[in-house]
């Protein structure tokens, strides 16, 4: 994006990391990125601000993106190529997440909805008749089947956590 533009334009890593700083499309990268400059200004050097960077940084991927300008800087090429690239993998690590997260969110709804819908029809037989909800609690089966059906629950509950937890690792 931005950092690209400006390097096609001529800019050195420094000024691209500056002029990026101050691009709307990058507002929650500013201090980041005023930062790098700063620590670069300074004297330090790119790959050891840079690695700084992505060490301190949380966004996924971050790391390709120090690595991508510290082997532009020390190899030359066409670093904008490759930061579009970069740029792009980012992109698509990120919709691959969103959608990870939107398809799992089934399997959350679909575990809420099983495990609590035993719970609601047990409300709606108290409602309707108490007296076998006084068999359920009264008589020594009814006890092991309410036994049986709360411990089912926890166990369906806790098996469609463990899937979709796996399913986000």
């Amino acid at each position: 994006g931005a950092l690209a533009r400006s390097l096609r334009s001529g800019a050195t890593i420094a000024q691209s990391l500056g002029e990026a700083g101050q691009s709307p499309a990058l507002a929650s990268f500013h201090e980041d990125l005023d930062q790098v400059v700063q620590e670069w200004s300074a004297g330090g050097a790119l790959a050891e601000v840079l690695d700084g960077w992505a060490g301190r940084s949380t966004v996924a991927g971050m790391e390709l993106l120090v690595a991508a300008l510290v082997l532009g800087s020390q190899t030359g090429g066409d670093r904008a190529q490759v930061l579009d690239r970069v740029a792009a993998t980012m992109g698509d690590r990120l919709a691959v997440e969103a959608e990870v997260v939107a398809l799992t969110s089934q399997a959350r709804a679909s575990a809420m909805v099983v495990t609590l819908a035993p719970m609601g029809l047990a409300v709606v037989f108290l409602l309707v008749d108490p007296s076998v909800v006084e068999v359920m609690v009264g008589t020594a089966v009814g006890s092991v089947c309410l036994g049986l059906g709360v411990g089912l629950a926890v166990l369906n509950w806790l098996w469609m956590q463990r899937l979709v937890a796996g399913r986000l690792a």
